[in-house]
Formats: structure tokens, C-alpha cells, sequence
């Protein structure tokens, strides 16, 4: 008898995916669970087209990476997942990133990463004084 896998559900994920030809950058972020593009940026449009001289350089990945985090800081999507499949971490690539990362992106392995577990992976201490009684010796003849 084969054996029987079972299906886990698909984490939701903001995917970034980049593409590059000999013409155009294009830059699209895709909602993992139901296939919408929500957010994209591209050397075609008509902004960026007029602004740089070429529209497949360095210089307008980074004109597409910048307009693409203003644009997902206006949709509230500061968490994207990037996964690189066979595009080595170079070049374009590699730009669009670390422009993307200097705009204020996050990478993160899930979208709507799970709180720390632990109190030293916090970033801030938590506010407040402690809760319960205050530690010591029990007072005298109580």
C-alpha cells in the first residue's frame, strides 16, 4: 500500500518576484495563497521610463526597487519573503535587495512572523512593573 502524505496548508507569504530581460526590470509581490499581484514595479512605466536613460542597467533596478518599497509603505507591507530558486545573489539581483532592505523591507521566512519565544529575543524590555506580589522574607509575626 503507498503511503499517504499529508497535504499542510500553505503559509501566507508576500512573495517578491524579479525579473529581468535585455529590455525591462520588472518587479512583482505575489500574496502565496490566493495568486494576487498586490504591489509591482517596472522600467516600462511611464515614470521611470522618462527618468533614466536606460530602462535594464543597475541604475533602474534601483529606480524600480525604490519606487516598489515606496509603494509597499503606502500598503502597509513592510514584511516580504524572497525565495531565489536557481537567480544567483548577484548583480540586479542583489541590488534590488539591498535597496529594498535600505528602504525600511524586512525579509522575513513567513509574512506575519510568530513573536519571540524567548524574553532575550525581545528588542525592547516590557513596560510596566512586574506583576504579583513583591519578592522577599515573609514579615515577622504575620
Amino acid at each position: 500500500m503507498a503511503a499517504m502524505y499529508k497535504r499542510l496548508p500553505m503559509a501566507e507569504k508576500n512573495l517578491l518576484k524579479i525579473f529581468a530581460s535585455n529590455k525591462y526590470i520588472s518587479l512583482q509581490v505575489v500574496n502565496n495563497r490566493t495568486g494576487h499581484i498586490f504591489l509591482w514595479a517596472n522600467t516600462m512605466e511611464k515614470a521611470l521610463r522618462e527618468s533614466l536613460q536606460n530602462t535594464w542597467d543597475k541604475t533602474a533596478a534601483r529606480a524600480a526597487a525604490g519606487l516598489l518599497a515606496r509603494r509597499a509603505r503606502e500598503a502597509n507591507q513592510q514584511q516580504l519573503t524572497f525565495e531565489r530558486d536557481k537567480k544567483r545573489y548577484t548583480g540586479k539581483v542583489k541590488l534590488v535587495l539591498d535597496t529594498l532592505q535600505e528602504h525600511g523591507i524586512e525579509f522575513v521566512e513567513r509574512a506575519g512572523k510568530a513573536p519571540p519565544r524567548f524574553p532575550w529575543e525581545r528588542t525592547a524590555p516590557p513596560a510596566g512593573p512586574p506583576a504579583g506580589p513583591p519578592a522577599g522574607p515573609p514579615a515577622a509575626g504575620a
